[in-house]
């Protein structure tokens, strides 16, 4: 239920619920490392810029391993099982498409209702934010450094990359358990909840707009570059949205 990812040199690394981390070659379809966790894997990995795998695991730590050879660097003990995946924070500039985040930290959720931000180095916590319920969403960061992550307290938390502190919340309608998508031109945010709800909100969290489909969204949307949003719900439909 993890989704792969391809790095720079054409390995794919997915997760397993056999616990496992797998680099599988892109080109042959064969194993190069395998690294076990104790518990199943459903988180997407994420690669830093200078070679570290990180993932999640149900066995509630995060684990740093080196991404040619899948050997432990370090690991972490969170508080609870983890589900999201991490977000890592690299080059302290633009970060892929989700945004930016301060060099060398890595955020994860936990089902102990924290957020936490990680020394990509040593794995030492630099801070730590408590929502009231379980955190399965993975964390976006916005253009200018804010984490945002969803809660099953129906909170997305926007929250200092810097020293975790919070900058605003907005109540949802249910939980969240999908990931806010970012637009890099406006700063709006796009957010996705179990109960079918759908909102659009400001930089700053306003509401700007809602719909409610009718049905539970896990899925995090994705949007086109002319405003439409795709989204999956549970009752097997894709869903486009103006």
């Amino acid at each position: 239920m993890s989704s792969p990812i391809e790095n720079e040199n054409g390995t794919v690394l997915c997760g397993s619920d056999d616990g496992t981390l797998y680099a599988i070659n892109s080109e042959s379809g064969e194993k190069e490392w395998t690294f076990v966790t104790g518990g199943r894997i459903r988180s997407s990995p994420a690669i830093s810029h200078d070679g570290k795998v990180f993932i999640s695991s149900f066995d509630g730590h995060l684990y740093a391993v080196q991404e040619e050879t899948g050997k432990s660097i370090w690991s972490k003990m969170l508080g609870g099982s983890v589900y999201g995946s991490p977000f890592v924070g690299m080059l302290g500039s633009i970060q892929s498409s989700a945004g930016v985040a301060e060099e060398g930290l890595v955020f994860i959720g936990s089902a102990d209702g924290a957020i936490r931000a990680i020394d990509t180095e040593n794995g030492d916590i630099r801070w730590e934010f408590m929502t009231e319920k379980p955190v399965l969403s993975s964390p976006s960061i916005s253009s200018d450094g804010t984490v945002l992550v969803g809660s099953d307290d129906g909170n997305l938390y926007a929250i200092d990359s810097q020293n975790g502190s919070e900058k605003w919340r907005f109540q949802s309608s249910g939980r969240i358990r999908s990931s806010p998508v970012v637009s890099m031109e406006d700063g709006s945010i796009l957010l996705c909840c179990q109960d079918g709800s759908i909102y659009a909100l400001s930089s700053l969290g306003e509401e700007l707009w809602a719909i409610n489909i009718g049905q539970t969204i896990r899925t995090s949307p994705a949007v086109e570059e002319g405003g439409r949003i795709y989204l999956g719900a549970d009752d097997g439909c894709l869903y486009a949205i103006a």
